[in-house]
C-alpha cells in the first residue's frame, strides 16, 4: 500500500509538471489567459491560466484509479460526488475565465454545487435537524467556493493553503483504524497535482490557476470540509461546538481574507465580489514582505491551525467551553493580527 500511495503521489507530480511545461512552451497555440485583462488585480493578467487544467486533468485520472481500486460501494459513491461537484466547479470557473459572466452565473454554479451535495445527502450533520443542516452546508459550500476564489490574489497562496489542507486531510486518514485506500489514493494524486503546479505558480510565476482553478479547488475543498472536517470521526457524539471550530481552523486563513475584505470593502460601500488590491497578503506586502515570504507566511499559519485542528480531532473527545475559549481565542487573535495590517499598512506598486 506505501508503495503505491508514494508511486502514485510521484506520478501525480509528474503528470502535473509535464501538462504544464507544456502547455506554457505551447502557450501560442494553446492560449487561454484571462477575458477580462482590465480588472483590477495585484499583478498582471497576460500571464496562462493553465492550473485548473493541470489540477483537474490529474484529477480525473486519480478519481478512475480510485474507483478501479475500490471493492466499496459507499467510497464509489464518495469520489463520485468529488467528481460531480469537482467537475461543476471547473467548468463554472472556465466559462469564467473565457467569457467573463456576470457574478450572478459564477453563484449559480456555486449553487448547483450546494444542491447537487444536499441531494445527495452529503452535508454537515451537525444538528440532526435536516433543514439546518442543509443551510449550513449551502452557505458553507457557497462561502469555501468563493474564499478560494479571494484567497487567489498573489503568486502561490491559494494553491499552498489548498495542499496544506489536503495534507491534513491524509493524515486524518491515514491515522484512522480503517484506511479507506482509494479515497488515499485521489487525495495523493490532487495533492501531487497541486505540488506540479505550484512549480509554475511560485513567485515569479509562470502561469495562474483562474477561476477554473479556484472554482474546482473550492468545491473539491468544500466536499472535504464537509466530510472530515463538519463531519468529524468521533467514537463518542460530536457536539457542533467542536465541528464549528475544527472547520474554521481548518480553513482559518481563506476565512480570514475574505472576511476582512468584506468588512473593509463593505465599510468602503464597495462591492466586495470585485477584484481588488486590498486582501490581506497584499497589506502584508505592503508593510514590507516579499511576495515570496506572504506565502511563506500565510502557509506557517495554515500549518499551525490545521495542527491545532488535528489535535482537536485525535486527542480531544469531550468538548467543553473551556476549548471553544482556548481554540476561538486563538482565532480571534490571529483574525485581529491579520485585520490590523489592513488599518495601518500603505498600498504600494509591486515593482516585480
Amino acid at each position: 500500500m506505501e508503495f503505491i500511495l508514494l508511486a502514485w503521489t510521484f506520478a501525480s507530480i509528474y503528470l502535473s509538471y509535464t501538462i504544464g511545461k507544456f502547455l506554457i512552451n505551447r502557450a501560442n497555440v494553446f492560449s487561454l489567459n484571462k477575458t477580462n485583462q482590465n480588472g483590477i488585480r495585484f499583478s498582471s493578467q497576460s500571464k496562462p491560466i493553465y492550473g485548473g487544467v493541470m489540477l483537474y486533468v490529474v484529477f480525473v485520472f486519480s478519481v478512475i484509479f480510485s474507483l478501479m481500486i475500490s471493492n466499496d460501494p459507499e467510497t464509489a459513491k464518495h469520489l463520485l460526488t468529488f467528481l460531480l461537484t469537482a467537475t461543476i466547479g471547473f467548468f463554472v470557473g472556465l466559462a469564467d475565465d473565457l467569457v467573463s459572466p456576470s457574478p450572478l452565473f459564477k453563484f449559480m454554479g456555486q449553487t448547483l454545487v450546494a444542491i447537487s451535495l444536499i441531494s445527495l445527502n452529503v452535508m454537515a450533520h451537525v444538528t440532526g435537524n435536516f433543514w439546518f443542516d442543509a443551510v449550513l452546508t449551502f452557505v458553507w459550500v457557497i462561502g469555501i467556493m468563493n474564499s478560494i476564489n479571494l484567497l487567489d490574489n498573489m503568486d502561490a497562496i491559494s494553491g499552498s493553503v489548498s495542499v496544506l489542507v489536503l495534507i491534513a486531510v491524509l493524515f486524518i486518514l491515514l491515522m484512522s483504524d480503517h484506511i479507506n485506500f482509494p479515497m488515499v489514493i485521489l487525495l495523493a494524486g490532487t495533492i501531487g497535482s497541486l505540488l506540479g503546479f505550484l512549480k509554475f505558480n511560485w513567485f515569479p510565476s509562470k502561469m495562474y490557476m483562474g477561476d477554473n482553478g479556484s472554482q474546482f479547488l473550492g468545491a473539491l475543498l468544500a466536499v472535504v470540509g464537509i466530510m472530515f472536517f463538519w463531519n468529524v470521526p468521533s467514537s463518542v457524539e460530536i457536539s457542533f461546538a467542536k465541528s464549528f471550530w475544527v472547520t474554521v481552523l481548518a480553513f482559518l486563513i481563506p476565512i480570514i481574507d475574505t472576511t476582512t475584505v468584506f468588512i473593509n470593502r463593505i465599510a468602503r460601500k464597495q462591492s466586495p465580489f470585485i477584484g481588488g488590491k486590498d486582501h490581506t497578503t497584499h497589506h502584508l506586502f505592503y508593510l514590507g514582505l516579499s511576495v515570496k515570504q506572504v506565502a511563506i507566511t500565510m502557509s506557517f499559519l495554515t500549518i499551525l491551525s490545521l495542527g491545532l485542528s488535528l489535535y482537536i480531532i485525535k486527542f480531544v473527545e469531550h468538548w467543553s467551553v473551556i476549548h471553544s475559549i482556548i481554540f476561538g481565542g486563538y482565532s480571534t487573535l490571529v483574525f485581529a493580527v491579520i485585520y490590523m495590517t489592513t488599518k495601518i499598512s500603505k498600498p504600494k506598486e509591486q515593482t516585480t
